[in-house]
């Protein structure tokens, strides 16, 4: 009986350190740092995104991959980046809006190690979001990694 109790105990206490070791992520699991800036009138936009928990954590892809083909051109696929004009008014999106996958494997996720950083790079926004005349935006990435923190960029014309 005592062999039966330590190999239940044994195997239980296993299957939790596997379980704790492949956890996907939670929006307080990541620290999100937006940096952007204006090359050759685009803008550029950087999200790192850094594990900050104890251990290791799954990310999907979908939620890494800001872009997707759609007849034969690359467009943003959610609007994840809140972008406001000088009169603090959201600037409007013009893009698809894809469904993230609601449930995932792990074959479907980035692997983020304790301390680890992701970087996501997105190249002239201006592709999808009309930004008209405007002189100064506000940018900040909320989406379903979380959100971050909030960069003022004047814009030449």
């Amino acid at each position: 009986m005592k062999k039966i109790l330590l190999s239940l105990f044994s195997f239980i206490l296993f299957s939790f350190t596997l379980y704790s070791e492949s956890q996907y992520f939670s929006n307080n699991d990541l620290n999100i740092h937006l940096s952007a800036k204006i090359e050759n009138n685009n803008i550029h936009i950087y999200i790192s995104i850094k594990n900050k928990k104890s251990e290791s954590c799954y990310i999907p892809y979908d939620y890494l991959n800001f872009y997707c083909e759609v007849d034969n051109e690359q467009t943003m696929k959610n609007n994840w980046l809140v972008i406001k004009n000088n009169s603090n008014e959201e600037i409007p999106y013009f893009g698809i809006m894809s469904s993230p996958i609601i449930k995932w494997n792990l074959s479907d996720c980035y692997y983020l190690a304790k301390d680890q950083e992701y970087i996501i790079s997105l190249y002239d926004i201006k592709t999808n979001y009309l930004l008209g005349s405007t002189k100064r935006i506000s940018i900040k990435y909320s989406g379903p990694l979380g959100e971050s923190n909030t960069v003022f960029l004047k814009i030449k014309k």
